[in-house]
């Protein structure tokens, strides 16, 4: 009314810096795309500054959570486990009601072991938001990881019914798909990632690792060696060795895992497979001893984090087996069998560390249990370390009585064939 010029607006301080929502925006559009490592640091770059700047509201602490624990899943580092743990405590601090903070938590809490902690965490933010993607995603790798498979191919539908273009659904129920045997549809599932993703490594990987189980070892190479070129990962290139040594090229499999090493160097299976295709070579006595200890104390290590992993202490009891530490390898193969009852592969590990162990009916009980939980022969009937046991008249009496033919190309599990999870 007195005709004033109306005053300077004040800068709220609760009013976010549109710079920093952009940055936000750009960062989350990152972690789209986690399956690529680049993408993941992209987010991490831009994530850092924001969340330490001062004032951050809990979803910056809650994206970095996840971009955090992402890199470790790359690399398979406890430091970024960490701080994943860090971000997700500072974001619940500021919102405890945060949806991205609660996923990230359980997220992280299926890392460390706390099962039914993250089963918790991801239903609490579907009830209050059935359509969040990243919690229904982490429910259903989580109910794949716990051998849930039905469960989990139901929760796969539902997010891929809520948003069909989204490729970490198709690829988790393809992983799924895989786990229950049905690895035609899982390549079909792994085909709609590429579709929805077409620059996907991880995709063009699993579909190598399903050609695999079917015996396909010329389509299973030129898939893995489709992976490399889109996205030269550790998860590619150890896809790559196992073929390759399934096909007696140690060579090649040390080349192979080699680099799988070099890209996933935490990763304690990536030394345990390059030592087991160097113990078919000449000359590698020392470098086989130095692999299979760098993959003992990594293994030990992730133990540390979660000390119930079926498939890492399975892993550890045949890496010590091949050592020649057979009491703690026996004992470390009863508690993942005891973690594990219905995991084929953890009864195939058994068989190995009994057999190598001089326990024949041990190791004959738990092929005939492997068997009977869907294990194929191929692994068992060109495994070196298993020559004896198939001369033995168990073997060939129990050989005998089961009419199925080995796929011509399964993949010898204990090599290193691991789905990754999302």
């Amino acid at each position: 009314a007195l005709r004033l010029a109306p005053p300077s607006p004040q800068p709220d301080r609760h009013t976010p810096d549109p710079v920093a929502h952009e940055k936000l925006l750009q960062a989350r559009g990152y972690l789209q795309r986690f399956d690529n490592e680049a993408s993941v640091d992209g987010a991490i770059t831009l994530l850092e500054p924001l969340a330490h700047a001062g004032g951050a509201p809990a979803r910056v602490w809650a994206e970095l959570a996840r971009a955090y624990r992402h890199k470790y899943r790359h690399v398979v580092d406890r430091v970024w486990l960490e701080r994943s743990l860090h971000a997700c405590e500072q974001a619940l601090a500021i919102d405890p009601q945060d949806v991205v903070a609660i996923t990230a938590r359980a997220s992280t809490n299926v890392q460390l072991g706390r099962h039914e902690e993250a089963e918790a965490g991801y239903r609490e933010v579907l009830r209050c938001e059935s359509d969040e993607m990243n919690a229904r995603t982490g429910l259903m790798e989580l109910l794949r990881k716990l051998g849930r498979l039905e469960e989990s191919e139901d929760e796969c539908r539902k997010g891929i019914a809520i948003r069909p273009t989204d490729w970490s659904s198709w690829n988790l129920l393809g992983a799924t798909l895989f786990e229950m045997g049905r690895y035609e549809e899982a390549i079909d599932s792994w085909r709609q990632v590429i579709r929805l993703a077409p620059d996907s490594g991880r995709a063009r990987a699993n579909i190598g690792a399903a050609f695999f189980r079917l015996g396909e070892l010329v389509e299973a190479e030129s898939a893995y060696r489709d992976a490399v070129e889109h996205q030269r990962s550790g998860m590619a290139f150890t896809g790559l060795g196992t073929v390759l040594f399934y096909k007696r090229d140690m060579l090649g499999a040390e080349e192979a895992f080699e680099k799988a090493v070099g890209l996933r160097g935490r990763d304690p299976l990536v030394w345990g497979n390059l030592a087991a295709a160097r113990r078919w070579l000449p000359d590698r006595e020392h470098q086989v001893t130095e692999n299979y200890d760098q993959a003992i104390l990594l293994a030990q290590e992730s133990l540390a984090t979660d000390p119930n992993s079926p498939i890492m202490l399975s892993n550890l009891a045949l890496w010590l087996a091949c050592r020649g530490e057979f009491t703690e390898a026996e004992g470390l193969i009863e508690r993942a069998l005891l973690l594990d009852p219905r995991g084929a592969l953890t009864h195939a590990h058994a068989i190995t560390v009994h057999e190598l162990a001089g326990r024949r009916e041990r190791a004959m009980d738990a092929l005939k249990k492997a068997i009977e939980l869907g294990h194929g022969w191929a692994e068992l009937e060109l495994d070196r370390d298993l020559q004896r046991l198939r001369d033995s008249e168990q073997y060939v009496s129990f050989r005998r009585l089961d009419t199925r033919t080995a796929p011509k190309g399964e993949a010898p599990l204990r090599i290193g064939r691991r789905l990754e999870e999302s």
